[in-house]
């Protein structure tokens, strides 16, 4: 946790940072201070960029299974 194999894209949005770790199939989120928080890997393959949304949604672009995933953040509603 907390380390990348290829980190390809990231976002920053409410204190939280989220980074596409693409060779380990997730998303890695972290504070705006560094502070590792967990991931999201919810079946990515090889994801590429993370981009925000409206309040409490992200977009992954999932290059391995060709799509683009709305995830919604923990607390949204």
């Amino acid at each position: 946790k907390g380390w990348f194999r290829v980190a390809t894209g990231l976002t920053v949005t409410e204190g939280r940072v989220y980074v596409a770790d693409f060779y380990n199939d997730r998303i890695q989120v972290f504070t705006d201070r560094g502070r590792y928080l967990g991931q999201i890997a919810d079946s990515l393959h090889l994801p590429t960029d993370v981009a925000v949304g409206a309040p409490g949604e992200l977009y992954v672009v999932d290059f391995g299974h060709r799509r683009i995933v709305r995830m919604v953040t923990v607390g949204s509603n």
